[in-house]
């Protein structure tokens, strides 16, 4: 897959602390670090106001955050085998990824705006779900315009 200029999130059911942290570390090493004409390609995030959810945008390679490629990520972070991390993917206006490890929902994963979604059309999704969900992540407003 080519790489693309769009929103996604991480949500930690189960993680321990430190596997949360080398998860989320891990991902802000991805991305765009160009200097170009649009910084919004470059790799920024925003943490939820509990420390347990964060959102990424940058121009990613979508085979490098894609589920196969967290599965791995997972397995190398936290010891736990391929075998015993599964996924599952529900598609509506954005495609929502739950990994279970060794039987325990562990992790969600949005990607915001689905099936090749134009930036503008990734945003769009974001800014409804943080709207939607203001208490925790603060107002909408106050990060994206």
């Amino acid at each position: 897959m080519a790489n693309r200029h769009f929103y996604f999130s991480f949500e930690n059911l189960a993680l321990v602390e430190s596997d949360w942290i080398d998860l989320v570390e891990r991902f802000r090493q991805r991305g765009s670090a160009n200097n170009g004409d649009n910084p919004a390609e470059r790799n920024h995030q925003r943490e939820r106001l509990d420390g347990q959810a964060i959102i990424y945008e940058a121009l990613f390679n979508e085979n490098a955050v894609n589920a196969n490629a967290v599965r791995g990520i997972l397995t190398s972070i936290t010891g736990v085998t391929p075998k015993k991390i599964s996924y599952d993917t529900v598609a509506g206006d954005n495609l929502v990824t739950t990994y279970t490890l060794d039987g325990v929902d562990s992790l969600i994963q949005s990607v915001f705006g689905i099936n090749g979604a134009t930036w503008q059309e990734s945003r769009v999704e974001v800014i409804s779900y943080l709207a939607e969900n203001s208490e925790e992540w603060e107002a909408a407003e106050e990060w994206l315009i």
